[in-house]
């Protein structure tokens, strides 16, 4: 047998358990599981990296903004999304802590994205008729999630409205995608799902609405275009009364239950009209179309600019495909060849990444479909229909992507890397398409490093450089924590300085979590987190534009006499976004005679010296300091 053994026995058992561990390990295809295990394994092992870390670090702009979106929604009178309502609700079953949040957060952002790599392969089954096996459909969830974490680039782990405009284009995506699959269904069980996929559609419509109604806006019309050229005459109406009823349901209940009615809701939305224009910040709706055609006018410009390798390329292909059978032959080959090229470019270029990214994707997508048409005459008849629909997911993917970032005032195409399961699974698509074609086996191995490369990259990026922080995120060890809520952070030496000294004056001065704070620093809202206290209009008092005065009037109008007085203050004199002290005043608020200094901290983002000023009519005794 296996064992030299003196005795039978020995032999037998020995002999017998090495023998059917073999025969075990042939049967379960020892290499496919092992090949499944490494390439779920970077995903997963970042998305534990991730949880490890998700007490670390806290923005005193951006995300504490968010922070306090999910903390008190009820409180923000200018209304141009919901997504507070929707974060703080998560919040609430996370455990009501910050830590909790992004947990969350990033738990739902992955799933989603995993779901949507297996609408993906429902349609490339049924649509391209390439057969996704489980290690395929492995491969897929891997790239997807891999792209997906490169959203958190920045570090900015609280949900956003970012996080929700991806979230439900993403599930908005995997509707219109397993609504194509079963459009021409006659079974039962299909014309379920048919209508499971519509709702599907809609919910996502109305999150991405909540989230930012430009993205709602764009993705109503992708569902319409997508719909006309994939779904059956028949099917049409049933396709808009049922995605229109999923999403008006859900903005029915927000508009009467949580704005308190159809006269309040439109209150607050012609109100947060008013304070954008007032603003001057770019958000508004002249303003993001005017930028979305600047963005188109600068797109070849900016790609040659940036993928010179690879236009080079892409003009060498083009040429030996349209002369040279042979090139003909590998045309899936060199179509992934030409991808990777752009890819592996961009990535080395470092911190041009943002845009060219972007632009790259637009390219590859356009270059795609001529490539294809170009190889249209080589398809036999029978193939046309799965070329059509190839290009058809392709250009989707482009759309989709644009939806989440059209609005931004980052501009679409710096915007748009944020996107990136879109552009991974387009990778993903053509390699498959490749491997099916000409049976490049290397084509989704390929596609798979480049996504683990990316998300390594961006993890990178954000663990040394979190967006708006003084230290990397392991240098983030001192432990804070929030006022009167079991909820610590760990953050880095300056960070914590300025927590504990702003809350140690607070505090000696006869603070009370809940009390309202005006802050005129324009750029410290974490503040409003770290005291615990509330805010007047908007939990972020703008400052740095043009209309940052204007705005923050508009803002600090719309409190109740008794709330202005009883507020506390917060100024930084010399600080690069500070708002003119006069503000108050226009409002009968005698600043700063009427008011004591309780103290001053010097923060660690801007390096800034900030002033808090208690009302001198609350009488509680300010100890000594």
């Amino acid at each position: 047998m296996f064992v030299r053994c003196n005795s039978d026995k020995m032999r037998y058992y020995f002999g017998g358990f090495l023998e059917r561990s073999l025969v075990s390990a042939r049967k379960t295809n020892l290499p496919q599981v092992i090949l499944k295990l490494i390439a779920i394994f970077p995903a997963i092992l970042c998305f534990l990296f991730l949880l490890a870390n998700a007490d670390r670090s806290i923005d005193i702009t951006d995300e504490s903004s968010y922070v306090l979106r999910a903390t008190h929604p009820q409180l923000i009178l200018f209304q141009w999304n919901w997504y507070g309502y929707y974060t703080g609700g998560l919040k609430t079953l996370a455990g009501g802590t910050i830590t909790g949040l992004r947990i969350a957060g990033i738990a739902i952002l992955l799933a989603v994205a995993a779901f949507f790599s297996t609408a993906v392969c429902t349609y490339c089954y049924r649509n391209l008729g390439i057969d996704c096996s489980k290690k395929t459909r492995i491969f897929a969830i891997s790239i997807s999630t891999c792209c997906t974490l490169y959203f958190y680039r920045y570090w900015l782990l609280t949900p956003s409205y970012n996080w929700l405009a991806l979230s439900s284009t993403l599930l908005a995506g995997s509707g219109l995608l397993l609504a194509a699959t079963n459009a021409e269904g006659a079974s039962s069980k299909q014309k379920y799902l048919l209508v499971a996929a519509f709702i599907l559609t809609g919910i996502g419509g109305f999150f991405a609405f909540a989230a930012k109604p430009t993205t709602g806006i764009v993705l109503s019309i992708i569902f319409i275009i997508w719909t006309f050229f994939t779904q059956p005459i028949k099917n049409w109406t049933k396709a808009v009364l049922i995605s229109g009823i999923s999403a008006s349901v859900p903005a029915i209940f927000h508009v009467v239950v949580l704005d308190g009615g159809f006269d309040a809701s439109f209150n607050k939305l012609n109100m947060g009209q008013q304070a954008l224009y007032l603003l001057q910040s770019g958000h508004t709706f002249s303003s993001v179309f005017k930028n979305f055609f600047a963005d188109m006018s600068s797109i070849w410009p900016t790609y040659i600019q940036i993928q010179g390798i690879t236009f080079v390329v892409l003009i060498v292909f083009l040429i030996s495909f349209h002369f040279s059978p042979l090139c003909r032959k590998f045309k899936p080959v060199m179509l992934v060849l030409v991808m990777m090229c752009s890819v592996t470019e961009l990535y080395w270029r470092g911190s041009q990444l943002t845009g060219a990214v972007t632009t790259a994707f637009f390219i590859t997508i356009l270059f795609t479909t001529i490539s294809l048409q170009f190889s249209q005459a080589q398809l036999e008849r029978h193939q046309s229909g799965s070329l059509v629909n190839l290009m058809r997911i392709l250009l989707l993917f482009f759309a989709l992507s644009v939806a989440f970032a059209f609005g931004s005032n980052n501009g679409l195409f710096r915007q748009i890397v944020l996107s990136m399961p879109f552009f991974g699974m387009s990778l993903f698509i053509l390699a498959l398409w490749a491997h099916h074609k000409s049976n490049q086996r290397f084509a989704l191995a390929g596609v798979l490093f480049l996504s683990v490369a990316l998300m390594t990259k961006g993890m990178h990026q954000a663990y040394t450089k979190p967006y708006r922080s003084v230290a990397p995120i392991y240098e983030q060890t001192e432990i804070i924590q929030i006022l009167g809520r079991q909820d610590t952070l760990k953050v880095d030496i300056k960070t914590a300085n300025y927590i504990r000294g702003l809350q140690k004056i607070a505090l000696a001065a006869g603070w009370v979590e809940g009390t309202p704070l005006i802050d005129l620093t324009g750029g410290s809202p974490g503040a409003n987190v770290v005291l615990s206290s509330t805010f007047i209009g908007t939990p972020w008092t703008l400052g740095g534009y043009k209309g940052s005065t204007e705005f923050v009037h508009k803002a600090l109008s719309l409190g109740s006499n008794e709330t202005l007085k009883s507020a506390w203050v917060l100024t930084a004199i010399s600080g690069t976004r500070s708002l003119p002290n006069t503000l108050l005043q226009e409002f009968g608020l005698n600043f700063p005679s009427s008011y004591i200094l309780v103290g001053k901290v010097t923060t660690g983002h801007r390096s800034e010296v900030q002033s808090l000023w208690r009302p001198t009519y609350s009488q509680q005794p300010i100890a000594d300091q």
